[in-house]
């Protein structure tokens, strides 16, 4: 069996991956994240490749953990400056940031329409000199 990485076993390490899932890693000669990375198209087929004949099956915990050391073997991989695998499916990542625009513009539009309506109660408040139910500012 090949030996892990010292990059990949400090990757691996942060996750607290079980024995059986590193003993597995090394079977299937995944010991390095440039292998990772050049290998695996997403974080899903990575983490199915090396559970797939796992002996503790495949809890969500451990396949999220699974997906962290894919991503951030990714990473390592492209701070070194080696080639990624490139892929045909929508990366989760880019999927992700995509969102996060989309919720960033809604949250915008809302704050703004907000306080224009705001700044226009206060308006008719203030020349209608009706406060309604309002409290009365000193």
């Amino acid at each position: 069996m090949a030996k892990l990485s010292e990059d990949l076993e400090a990757i691996t390490s942060r996750y607290n991956l079980p024995e059986a899932v590193l003993a597995s890693c090394r079977a299937k000669a995944i010991t390095s994240p440039a292998s990772i990375a050049q290998t695996f198209e997403d974080e899903t087929q990575f983490t199915n490749f090396v559970l797939d004949d796992s002996v503790i099956g495949k809890p969500l915990r451990l396949k999220l953990a699974m997906q962290m050391v894919y991503f951030d073997s990714l990473e390592h991989a492209r701070k070194a400056g080696q080639p990624v695998k490139p892929t045909d499916s929508p990366d989760s990542v880019s999927e992700a940031s995509e969102l996060d625009g989309h919720e960033e513009e809604r949250a915008e539009e809302v704050s703004s329409v907000s306080s224009a309506e705001v700044e226009e109660a206060d308006d008719i408040g203030v020349a209608g000199g009706d406060t309604g139910n309002r409290p009365a500012w000193r």
